[in-house]
């Protein structure tokens, strides 16, 4: 039971910043495609048709870093953080995404999301393909959340950060350049989810240590201190790092869930709209065709979390269990330890009694 819970907590604790890419391209756009080289050239391209004085141009000569990462940003992200890579990181689903979503196919198409300063639904240039399924609204950032895309796995970010620098500078850069710049990019991107998945995983390897170090005191070699104690005291700490756990879990699912999501499903009109409560809050149960249908981020993020707390009430349940096989122990070696010692404070009575003690005998 503590091998499985343990198990869970692992995995759960390693995934729940860890989402898939995947998952909230299929809950923007209805695919779950992300963004390439191709795709990125095709916006370049577009933007620099679009710009006087840049059509006769050499290529990509009129784009800078700084000016390409604009597009992909709104205003509440470049006040947020003081640097493009950061802000990169932290880019709305139409910097990541291949497809527009569902929603911009009735709309002017000469609304884009560069120009408009949105961060979406919109299409990224006039011809943005649209995968043709319906999708699902996804939480809005704001200046206390960084939007769904904080969760998503460094992973398939630096993925598609790298397609877009060898898109903005192929020819100029060496691959040496690119990986040293996607180096950058994922170790930022990881040191920001370091601390969230310490807190998660650390419970579980507290009480793996102290349920080896209890199983150890069985065994006459180990039965003596410290090993009885140095278990027992894991124990008792992995159960305050397990609640700890809990609660980080919690609250990473109100901060990204709870609150952030309307349960609409059985709602229509004027309850719903594409997709959408009534006070414009997105729906995690209804996509934007208005039929019902669970918005893929949410569940996963969801899985991920109920994994997280399954696994860790069985490690709580054989922690307690460990802690009474530990007391069981302890009492089995103190009671073996006074049989022994009424043992050695019996030979002084029993050497006197023999014959030849105190002279007798002789």
């Amino acid at each position: 039971m503590l091998f499985i819970g343990i198990v869970m907590q692992f995995y759960a604790g390693s995934k729940v910043a860890d989402v898939p890419l995947f998952n909230l391209c299929m809950t923007y756009s209805g695919s779950g495609d992300s963004m390439g080289v191709d795709d990125f050239n095709n916006f370049f391209d577009w933007v620099e048709a679009n710009t006087p004085g840049c059509a006769n141009t050499t290529k990509r000569s009129c784009l800078t870093y700084a000016s390409a990462a604009g597009y992909f940003l709104n205003m509440d992200e470049k006040a947020k953080y003081g640097g493009l890579v950061d802000r990169l990181r932290y880019a709305s689903e139409v910097f990541y995404c291949k497809y527009a979503p569902a929603q911009v196919a009735s709309s002017n198409n000469s609304v884009l999301c560069g120009l408009a300063g949105v961060s979406g639904p919109c299409r990224l240039w006039t011809k943005q393909p649209l995968s043709g399924k319906p999708n699902w609204y996804t939480a809005a950032a704001t200046s206390d959340y960084k939007g769904s895309i904080a969760t998503v796995s460094c992973m398939d970010k630096v993925r598609v950060y790298r397609s877009f620098l060898n898109a903005l500078f192929a020819g100029t850069w060496s691959a040496g350049d690119l990986n040293s710049a996607a180096g950058r990019f994922l170790a930022g991107c990881l040191a920001d989810k370091g601390g969230d998945t310490y807190v998660l995983v650390i419970g579980p390897v507290v009480a793996l240590f102290g349920a080896i170090f209890t199983v150890l005191t069985f065994f006459r070699h180990f039965a003596g201190p410290p090993i009885p104690d140095l278990g027992m005291n894991l124990l008792s700490l992995s159960i305050v790092l397990l609640l700890v756990g809990f609660w980080s879990i919690t609250e990473v699912t109100t901060k990204h869930i709870a609150g952030r999501y309307q349960y609409c499903s059985g709602a229509d009109a004027p309850l719903t709209a594409q997709g959408r409560w009534y006070d414009q809050s997105p729906c995690a149960d209804k996509d934007t065709s208005g039929a019902d249908g669970w918005n893929p981020f949410v569940v996963r993020t969801l899985w991920v979390q109920t994994i997280y707390i399954a696994g860790g009430v069985l490690t709580f349940l054989a922690v307690v269990t460990f802690l009474g096989l530990s007391g069981m122990a302890e009492a089995f070696s103190s009671r073996r330890f006074e049989k022994y010692l009424g043992a050695l404070q019996d030979i002084p009575m029993r050497v006197h009694m023999l014959p030849f003690a105190n002279g007798r005998g002789r």
